[in-house]
């Protein structure tokens, strides 16, 4: 089998002004992704999403064009210095990686979590993302009633949006954390707003709601930072989902930065992801894949968290968690002829070869941008 053709879309869906929602880094009022279709030569087509168009078209295409999709994906991990950090970069290869595997998977006809050396188990708990800023003067009430929503989808765990102003937060925070109960996991994304100091005295009063864990409390850079606010608190600290570099990770994890480390598809899709994994594991240090996108993204990030070994290496260790993003979103729930689902706070992984998925081409044509 050869690939004869790479075809990259870029997709957008806009929101309504009653859809359109806002965290620490400003408010969207749209929802785009970028989707990648490997063709082949015997029928055979790999899907993934993420990266850059005009990169993958220009810089990677002509390398991987007539090779099979192991040597393709080989072809991946070549090239300079320079072309490593340009147009092969994680982030503008990843749509591509993931088409690849999702390609490897159909010629072998095996599930992708097999190729990665899974499973651990057969279906991942996921959590509710949402709960994101709102246009709304009773903002605790209105994400409360969310929350509510949630749990009574059978969620058994959630996170939400804080970066607005502490004190807002706190009575955040708090309203949501009563409309759950007390056996809901809740869980808190700055989305980088706050200095270590702000982050750290916030931190000690939503520990009075028993959050989870404090997600990317200070800017992703500032890992001094995430140190200090680590040892002030007693609920873990999160982060990691805007890097992108292997080498980023490595520095993230042996500094100890972290308790919980989350990397994107976009740090170079599953091949980047798997060794973002070893790196995890090799620190002793729990991983939860950050997930933003469409399902084409969820069934590889499903995939992945599959094929992740025990953490801790424990005769009784806690289920892996998945994130599940809540919020609007066409493009997420009609770009699948057969949509994934949760049930009672757990996702199914696919036995279906690679992916496992059927992707819906006449959503890719109904949003796609030229």
């Amino acid at each position: 089998m050869k690939i004869t053709d790479v075809q990259v879309y870029e997709l957008e869906a806009a929101l309504s002004e009653e859809d359109s929602f806002g965290s620490s880094q400003g408010w969207r009022n749209s929802r785009q992704a970028t989707v990648v279709k490997v063709l082949t030569d015997e029928g055979l087509v790999g899907w993934g999403e993420g990266g850059s168009k005009s990169q993958i078209e220009r810089g990677v295409k002509p390398k991987i064009v007539g090779r099979g999709p192991f040597g393709a994906l080989a072809a991946l991990r070549g090239g300079s210095a320079q072309e490593q950090a340009s147009y092969m970069a994680p982030s503008s290869i990843c749509g591509l990686d993931i088409a690849l595997w999702d390609l490897m998977g159909k010629e072998v006809d095996l599930p992708i979590y097999k190729l990665l050396g899974g499973p651990f188990r057969k279906r991942v708990r996921v959590y509710a993302t949402g709960l994101f800023f709102k246009k709304a003067e009773n903002l605790p009430e209105v994400l409360a009633e969310e929350a509510r929503g949630y749990v009574e989808r059978g969620f058994t765990a959630v996170k939400m949006k804080v970066g607005y102003r502490p004190d807002r937060d706190v009575k955040c925070v708090s309203s949501v954390r009563a409309a759950i109960g007390d056996d809901v996991q809740l869980m808190v994304d700055a989305n980088q707003a706050y200095t270590s100091h702000t982050a750290k005295a916030l931190g000690a009063r939503l520990e009075e709601c028993d959050v989870y864990w404090f997600e990317e409390p200070v800017p992703s850079h500032d890992l001094e930072g995430y140190i200090e606010v680590k040892n002030a608190l007693g609920m873990a600290v999160a982060g990691g989902e805007t890097l992108r570099r292997l080498s980023e990770f490595g520095r993230l994890l042996s500094m100890r930065a972290v308790d919980i480390v989350q990397p994107d598809m976009d740090a170079g899709g599953l091949s980047g992801c798997r060794r973002i994994a070893a790196l995890a594991e090799a620190f002793n240090t729990t991983l939860v894949p950050h997930f933003w996108g469409t399902q084409i993204k969820l069934a590889a990030c499903l995939h992945l968290t599959a094929s992740l070994p025990p953490q801790p290496p424990a005769a009784d260790p806690p289920p892996p968690l998945l994130e599940y993003d809540r919020t609007p979103n066409p493009l997420r729930e009609e770009i699948l002829i057969r949509p994934l689902e949760q049930k009672d706070g757990f996702m199914e992984v696919s036995e279906g070869p690679g992916l496992g998925v059927e992707v819906d081409e006449r959503t890719i044509q109904r949003y796609s941008v030229e």
